[in-house]
């Protein structure tokens, strides 16, 4: 949307779509086919393919793979129950050839605070 303000760095995917008035930045990612719903932030944050962050969601130091949310910091992994807040678009096949790279490490689960800071370093988001 034309109201939304991106602050560099950050890096928007093919086909995401970002709502009017968003704050997108700094050193946020927004994957292909994700949807930032309008008056959401999103900062310091990754968020995964096809994912949907809801109208006024705040995103700051976090990964958010589809309901998932892992906060950098502390390492810990929370599942949304409201999909207004956050939620996936669409389901990959198990196994399949669409299925994300990242969804399979959340499948596997991250038990400890350093594979949350080791992916958040890979992935180059400040903690």
């Amino acid at each position: 949307a034309p109201s939304a303000r991106l602050k560099p760095p950050c890096w928007l995917g093919d086909h995401a779509r970002i709502g009017a008035h968003c704050t997108i930045g700094p050193r946020a990612v927004i994957e292909a086919g994700a949807l930032v719903e309008p008056l959401a932030e999103v900062a310091e944050s990754y968020v995964a393919p096809h994912t949907l962050v809801g109208r006024f969601t705040r995103l700051r130091g976090c990964l958010a793979l589809e309901n998932r949310l892992v906060d950098c910091r502390s390492g810990t992994v929370t599942q949304v129950a409201d999909p207004f807040l956050l939620s996936g678009l669409r389901r990959a096949r198990a196994g399949g050839a669409g299925e994300s790279w990242l969804l399979r490490l959340f499948e596997l689960g991250f038990r400890k605070r350093q594979e949350v800071q080791l992916l958040a370093k890979y992935l180059s988001i400040k903690r």
